[in-house]
């Protein structure tokens, strides 16, 4: 009986937590972009964050939360964020 409490436990608290994440990527996704809009950045720049945006989005899009958080984060440093 312990063991499935403890089961049903762990589904719900990883239910509950993957939108609030999700919800911390998009965040995260916005500030890169009002970043982007608002920082000159040479041209070779700003197209590698672009494209590392661009992953992040379709990587969160497909529900792959951890390697999205791993590229947006590659474009938060090129940022210097």
């Amino acid at each position: 009986m312990r063991r499935v409490s403890l089961t049903a436990l762990t589904a719900g608290l990883i239910a509950f937590a993957s939108p609030v994440f999700a919800g911390s990527l998009s965040v995260m996704i916005e500030e890169i972009e009002a970043a982007l809009s608002s920082m000159e950045l040479p041209e070779e720049t700003r197209e590698q964050v672009e494209a590392l945006l661009d992953e992040g989005r379709d990587l969160l899009g497909q529900g792959n939360d951890d390697k999205a958080t791993e590229i947006l984060s590659q474009a938060e440093e090129l940022l210097g964020m």
